[in-house]
């Protein structure tokens, strides 16, 4: 729906960012947001590499649709 009436979901559909687990002042937030075609598999290789090279240092999460 937000695609076709975007207007109509900005004013109903409640828009926020939810943590899944505590947050973590220490680390900073990394949010991957794919575009409307793509899939939260599209940053796998990146989240990898990032967690591989500087783990400990960010919190990364990936954006997942809400139902």
């Amino acid at each position: 729906m937000g695609l076709w009436q975007p207007l109509k979901v900005a004013t109903e559909v409640p828009i926020g960012l939810f943590l899944r687990e505590e947050y973590d002042p220490e680390k900073k937030i990394v949010l991957f947001v794919h575009g409307v075609s793509g899939s939260p598999r599209n940053f796998e290789a990146l989240i990898a590499c990032i967690s591989l090279v500087l783990p400990n240092r960010f919190s990364i999460k990936k954006a997942k649709r809400l139902n």
